[in-house]
């Protein structure tokens, strides 16, 4: 149901931004025709309407045919998600289910449906519009080709075609010069448009009266170039520089089970986002493993407590085996699964992996890893999800538990095959999210419900009434016969005798004691204890689902934080501290602003406020900083004591940037209600100007050095320019080619354009961000990358160095005050990274 909101959410969101393009595409297209001369019945009057051959309205057509197709990719989208959310509603919302389809869902599917209607009569009325346009635009062009074959048959003409069309490279920008002198009688006087190389470039010097004109997705954007600019001589060069990953600041518990374990050496090895971490709490050090090119989802520890088996999404999905000591590869396996690798496990020898896949069969396998080949497989494990499968230790016999599932496997050659377990009249079929053994024939496997169930072979022959406010997520048996379980509210320690159970010393670990420390603000109750492991030592360790892992030692009452990070959502906002290059601030859809110590690696302070947190900004003096939410407030705090001293709303929807002026007496507010506010820190946060303008939503604000203006980027990928702080649009742009910018984030400029790879879409790259001595620049982009440029990157052969880690899209970059670090985040995987920048040896 919540993967079903999500891609409803995300089709109808999309739709809406699609809508209010189409209304403005729309009126180009009018704009279009009543510039050809078309009257109300879109016939074009052969005699009136503007010249043919203009670039500019060659372009305006292109731009309504690459948006035609923008759509129809977007409509395949829709389809696929359509064919998805169906089959969710077959599998999981049959009549006579305890679930059923909650009325919102169905509202909201049915409004998904309508709007979509309205586009597709849109689309087709713009077709139409579009066709006509284009058969009144080649009568024109026959006309003229005829017009000129009769003077050049006849005397020799003063006119000549000085404004006709210039050809488009296949790739780069159009050098457009000023036509500058008047146009004289039968003369064109339209700028001429010369012919682009086949690879962006950059003139080594550029005129003042020299702009560029820069194409993103098929959209072209003019860029003027500084006057008497030279290109540096090491502009195609990489950066003498290099990241190194120094920390990460974050674990996935939001949807991932049994992920956190000892290793032989007391370290704990867990992940986040694409990166498999062995951490040591004496040292308080991470080890990475990076052999993942995207987000983890399972993890299996080898008997010898020293291998690690981890499993990722993908197309083509890798499941990896490595040593968690030396941090080295030793086998990997892609071309089995698909969608994802949802479970691991060894066998109690070490020899064998079970994997199972995320398709929609649950297809699972068995893995000679050592050989490096399959054994064994099941084409179809369950058509509902599987959690969790693993070998009993004592008979090697197969188990699998997962959504009203468990079943017993048996090897016939090299296939699997299961018998269902028989739940009869003891247990009720439900989800089965855990399961251990604590002898031969026998099973324990925790429920949905917070029931424990016992089997003999395949049957249930006991059930445990629930101990815990919840499901369980995690059995782990030790040695001595006893285990623990994990819910919702506690960790349990039980007795196992005969076909009993006894609870142990009560509650050996009270998740509620923490609930002032784990609990985020959009969560109801207690989070969750999804992972769950005790090493010979009886000391605890659990992860929440909150992203949070705890630790206990044995004896002691007393909890200890290991790692802290934002809980599930989308992390967008964040700053470094202007002068505290060990400071950090982020803010996410969890509700939470949380303050990172960028040198002791801890979060040292954590703060809510009332909507999700969407943009950061530091004021200069760093005693303040302002938080844009999505409900289109702003939330000021002092820091560091983190007191919130102001609080306003002038918009509806979310604030997406924030940046005070040099000075810190002004702040600037972008949102996606397309404007840009401006208030005066120094009267109370009074609003002195707005910025209207922009036909989308804000991306990006930059201010001058000397305060009096800023350049900002919007969704349709429009760089405009404003005086500060009355927010006067400046309606010359060439006016501002020589302007010294404070900062640098905007992902659209001229110092910016060789960070755009060809053929990229515009929302590729997120953000930018020059570091403070201005010699690098680095991005942060969709394909889960941290890239480093030289400063300015002005051609697209400039070469870069690029990091992974992050495998959602990063939305975030910041250099350190210092230059030392760069902070990344990761929208989906919720992650902060700290790259440390090396520099060469002098």
């Amino acid at each position: 149901a919540e993967e079903t909101l999500r891609a409803v959410g995300e089709v109808s969101t999309r739709g809406t931004c699609f809508w209010q393009e189409y209304l403005l595409v729309h009126k180009k297209t009018y704009r279009i025709s009543i510039m050809f001369g078309y009257g109300s019945d879109g016939r074009g009057d052969s005699e009136s309407g503007s010249e043919l051959g203009s670039a500019t309205d060659h372009e305006e057509v292109m731009e309504v045919i690459a948006f035609d197709k923008a759509f129809a990719s977007m409509q395949l989208r829709v389809a696929q998600l359509e064919e998805e959310m169906n089959e969710i509603f077959q599998n999981d919302f049959k009549g006579g289910d305890e679930i059923t389809v909650p009325k919102f869902v169905r509202n909201l599917r049915a409004t998904f449906e309508t709007r979509f209607a309205k586009l597709d009569n849109t689309v087709n009325q713009m077709k139409s519009n579009l066709r006509e346009i284009t058969e009144a635009m080649d009568r024109r062009k026959a006309r003229k080709r005829a017009r000129m074959l009769r003077e050049q048959q006849g005397p020799a003409s003063d006119s000549d075609d000085e404004g006709a069309e210039g050809t488009r490279g296949a790739a780069g920008p159009l050098a457009l010069g000023d036509s500058g002198a008047k146009g004289k009688v039968g003369v064109s006087s339209k700028p001429k448009f010369s012919k682009a190389p086949a690879k962006q470039s950059i003139n080594a010097t550029a005129d003042a009266d020299k702009k560029i004109r820069f194409y993103v997705s098929n959209r072209p954007v003019v860029l003027y170039p500084p006057t008497n600019f030279k290109k540096p001589k090491d502009v195609n060069e990489k950066p003498d520089e290099k990241l190194q990953l120094d920390w990460v600041y974050g674990y996935r518990g939001f949807d991932c089970r049994a992920n956190v374990v000892w290793n032989k050496d007391k370290e704990l090895v867990y992940f986040a986002a694409g990166v498999g971490i062995v951490y040591s709490l004496l040292h308080h050090k991470q080890r990475y493993f990076m052999g993942h090119d995207d987000d983890i989802k399972c993890l299996a520890m080898h008997p010898d407590l020293d291998i690690v088996a981890t499993g990722q999404l993908g197309r083509h999905p890798r499941f990896c085996v490595w040593s968690s000591s030396s941090m080295k590869l030793l086998f990997e396996n892609n071309d089995f699964h698909r969608i994802e690798v949802s479970a691991l496990s060894f066998n109690k020898k070490g020899d064998l992996l079970v994997t199972v896949g995320g398709d929609d069969f649950h297809r699972i396998g068995i893995f000679d890893w050592k050989r490096g080949i399959r054994i064994a497989e099941a084409n179809r494990g369950d058509a509902y999800k599987i959690y969790a499968a693993k070998f009993n230790p004592y008979d090697n016999q197969l188990v699998s538990v997962g959504v009203k599932h468990i079943k017993f496997w048996t090897q016939d050659g090299k296939t699997l095959k299961g018998r269902n377990g028989i739940f009869g009249t003891v247990g009720i079929k439900q989800k089965i999210m855990c399961l251990d053994f604590p002898q031969a024939g026998h099973t324990l496997t925790g429920t949905y419900s917070g029931d424990i169930y016992l089997w003999e072979g395949n049957n249930c022959v006991r059930v445990f009434p629930k101990h815990h406010e919840g499901p369980i997520f995690g059995i782990d048996i030790q040695r001595s016969g006893n285990f623990f379980t994990s819910g919702t509210n506690a960790v349990l320690l039980w007795k196992h005798q005969g076909d009993m159970l006894y609870e142990m010393d009560g509650v050996k670990l009270d998740i509620r004691k923490l609930a002032h420390r784990s609990k985020t603000p959009e969560l109801d109750g207690t989070p969750a204890i999804r992972a769950l492991d005790v090493n010979n030592d009886d000391d605890i360790v659990v992860g929440l689902s909150t992203n949070e892992i705890y630790m206990q030692k044995k004896d002691s009452n007393k909890v200890m934080a290991v790692m802290q990070g934002h809980a599930e959502g989308e992390l967008w906002g964040c700053d470094t501290h202007p002068e505290d290059p060990k400071r950090c601030v982020t803010a996410s859809d969890d509700k939470s602003v949380r303050v990172w110590d960028l040198e002791n690696h801890v979060m040292v302070k954590k703060s809510a406020v009332k909507s999700q947190g969407r943009a950061v900004a530091f004021h200069p003096s760093g005693g303040q900083f302002a938080v844009g939410r999505e409900n289109g407030g702003v939330t000021i705090f002092s820091f560091p004591k983190m007191e919130k001293i102001h609080t306003m709303r002038d918009r509806k929807e979310w604030i997406s940037e924030l940046e005070y002026s040099p000075n810190g007496k002004y702040l600037a507010v972008g949102s996606h209600d397309n404007f840009i506010d401006i208030y005066d820190t120094e009267r109370d946060f009074k609003r002195v100007g707005i910025c209207k303008g922009h036909s989308s939503y804000i991306t990006h604000v930059d201010w001058s050095k000397d305060g009096t203006r800023i350049q900002t980027n919007s969704g349709d990928y429009e760089i405009l320019y404003w005086e500060m702080p009355s927010g006067t649009l400046q309606r010359y742009p060439a006016k501002e080619r020589d302007t010294e910018w404070n900062t640098w984030s905007s992902v659209l400029g001229f110092p910016v354009q060789g960070i755009w790879p060809p053929g990229s879409d515009g929302t590729d790259v997120n953000n930018t961000a020059r570091s403070n001595n201005g010699k690098l620049l680095a991005t942060a982009d969709d394909f889960g990358k941290v890239k480093i440029f030289r400063w300015p990157s002005v051609s697209t052969e400039q070469q870069f160095r690029e990091y992974t880690g992050h495998c959602s899209h990063v939305t975030n970059v910041r250099w350190t005050c210092d230059d030392k670090y760069i902070i990344s985040t990761g929208g989906h995987d919720t992650t902060v990274m700290q790259w440390k920048v090396r520099r060469p040896k002098a």
